[in-house]
């Protein structure tokens, strides 16, 4: 199995590249989503979040308020640290039983799609021998604040947190084998991802 890590900042449109993967026959794990799950009520997260960071974070549904707690960890590195390391582990062991699951099946590519890839897993070795290719999606700083404010409606304030609090483009483009830039159109964007999926994923595995 060929496996892809896809990361990129905030609102360089790393999912719509997956959409875009997922059509060609790639298995998307998306590591955000396995974060939403990793929150709810019930599991050790939402315990360890709640003891850790407050009654308070838990919204009047039951579930963690996820803007509230970014609120708080994105203007705090280390209160982020502390929250990574209660959230992370969870979901590197979920995202390991996913891949698992996926070889398993005779899956011949998967794409674990993570904004943190590189200083949480590759940095760390996490998923080092697991990875074949890197791949960063980048885009104008003005563009992800354009994107992230129209999907989420955060302030450029709470935005310009979460940027600061990722490294830099410069730092995951060391790590890449492969680049999307994500400036222009969708139909360009989905001209960038064929050449680079023709070029770098293997035809036969």
């Amino acid at each position: 199995m060929f496996v892809i890590g896809l990361t990129g900042g905030i609102g360089t449109g790393k999912s719509e590249v997956s959409r875009i993967l997922r059509g060609f026959g790639a298995e998307i794990i998306d590591t955000d989503q396995i974060g939403h799950d990793v929150y709810l009520p019930g599991t050790a997260g939402f315990r360890e979040v709640v003891e850790n960071f407050g009654d308070e974070m838990v919204a009047a549904d039951g579930t963690i308020d996820r803007h509230k707690l970014g609120g708080i960890v994105f203007a705090d590195p280390q209160r982020l640290r502390l929250l990574n390391a209660i959230v992370h582990p969870q979901i590197q062991e979920r995202v390991d039983r996913k891949l698992i699951a996926a070889e398993n099946m005779g899956v011949h590519v998967t794409v674990v799609e993570s904004a943190l890839l590189v200083e949480l897993y590759i940095s760390r070795e996490t998923w080092a021998n697991t990875i074949n290719e890197v791949w960063v999606v980048t885009a104008q700083q003005k563009t992800a604040i354009s994107r992230v404010q129209e999907r989420s409606g955060l302030d450029e304030g709470a935005i310009y947190a979460r940027i600061r609090s990722q490294i830099t483009d410069g730092k995951r483009l060391k790590h890449a084998d492969g680049v999307i830039d994500n400036n222009g159109t969708l139909g360009e964007l989905r001209n960038t991802v064929a050449a680079l999926w023709k070029k770098r994923v293997p035809q036969s595995l």
